[in-house]
């Protein structure tokens, strides 16, 4: 984890996944195998992939893994 960093795109291919940042010394690009979304309701890596979420309003607290 990086402190001030964001995900601005994910691209995927049939090798993988590259994430691609911005942060205060520039962009960057990591590539990975794979990319876990575990960044809460409002995910910006479902966002950027475009999935969509149901909120079925429960007051309990959740965890929600795309």
């Amino acid at each position: 984890m990086r402190w001030g960093t964001a995900l601005t795109a994910i691209e995927q291919d049939g090798a993988g996944v590259t994430a691609v940042l911005e942060g205060e010394h520039g962009p960057a690009s990591l590539r990975a195998a794979y990319l876990v979304g575990c960044d809460g309701a409002n995910s910006t890596v479902r966002g950027l992939l475009g999935l969509d979420f149901v909120d079925l309003g429960f007051t309990s607290d959740w965890l929600v893994m795309d």
